[in-house]
């Protein structure tokens, strides 16, 4: 729950939440540690505490900040580092970054703690997504990360564990997203793209991947999923695709695999059949491997459970 509150004159902080006793001491206390309380849009730190307010201030509280399983963490290790960058792997269940109520509790702040300097985040991962997470530690190899983004110049392989789809093997598919800031994603066909007025069309992202293989899920593997998801089918129904993401959207990869009919396990947003039973935000896709000039980072972990 979110609320604004306008202020009426210059005071404490603390003293206008007593005064409209919308916090106890402890509740403030525990919101403010999280970053859950912001004035004029911009967040209120524990260490800048105590702080005035003023006539004219936006005080936004968020009552309920959302945590994560900090246990968790323990997945986290450094893959790779440079004098530039820093490459982690980042476990399903965490968020790549600080979200609106929760500044602490997420990969970028985890690995600014173990590497002891401000970090830039090059690429993000969706909190049930786990792998390759990669952070600039200069404001130039940002600059410079971002340009070969936008000139196609950074390949990112994903994996992915889903039902069996049919397909073209390096055949590139393709939707278009209707844009939109909320989720799920609303895709539809080229097919049915095309058919649209140019007007419409214009209300629509390109969304392209290239499924490069498929294998078949090892016995080891598909005992850990079965366990997880309670799948009750045959093993043979089930692969894994190694994907290559040709445009960066929003629940791309998941969005795309639930329109052919095949959604990633544990993606009840995306309409997966099969739940699991973890206690935290879980399905099957990975960043594999991300290349960019002479450099190529992997990861052989298919995936933490």
């Amino acid at each position: 729950m979110i609320q604004y509150y306008l202020c009426d004159k210059t005071q404490a902080l603390t003293d206008f939440i007593t005064s409209k006793g919308l916090l106890t001491p402890n509740e403030f206390s525990f919101i403010l540690n999280f970053g859950g309380i912001y004035i004029n849009q911009k967040r209120v730190f524990p260490h800048t505490h105590p702080i005035n307010i003023h006539s004219g201030d936006i005080l936004r509280i968020h009552f309920k900040p959302k945590q994560f399983l900090t246990s968790l963490m323990d997945q986290f290790f450094i893959i790779k580092e440079t004098k530039d960058w820093v490459c982690i792997f980042k476990p399903s269940g965490i968020p790549s970054h600080e979200t609106l109520d929760n500044f602490f509790q997420n990969d970028k702040q985890w690995a600014i703690q173990k590497i002891g300097c401000p970090l830039f985040s090059l690429n993000r991962l969706d909190v049930g997504t786990q792998g390759l997470l990669l952070f600039a530690k200069t404001k130039a190899f940002c600059s410079y990360y971002n340009l070969l983004l936008q000139e196609q110049n950074v390949k990112k392989i994903y994996h992915v564990f889903s039902k069996k789809i049919n397909f073209n093997e390096n055949k590139i598919v393709t939707h278009y997203m209707k844009k939109s800031d909320r989720a799920p994603k609303q895709l539809i066909t080229e097919t049915e793209h095309e058919e649209l007025i140019s007007s419409d069309q214009k209300n629509y992202l390109k969304c392209e991947i290239k499924i490069l293989s498929e294998e078949l899920i090892s016995n080891s593997q598909f005992e850990t999923l079965n366990k997880t998801f309670n799948l009750n089918v045959d093993q043979v129904c089930f692969s894994k695709y190694s994907v290559l993401l040709m445009t960066g959207r929003t629940h791309q990869i998941r969005a795309q695999f639930s329109k052919m009919g095949s959604p990633l396990l544990g993606d009840e947003l995306y309409n997966s059949p099969h739940k699991h039973n973890l206690n935290y935000e879980f399905f099957t896709l990975s960043c594999h491997s991300l290349s960019w000039d002479m450099e190529t980072l992997s990861h052989n972990i298919d995936f933490f459970l």
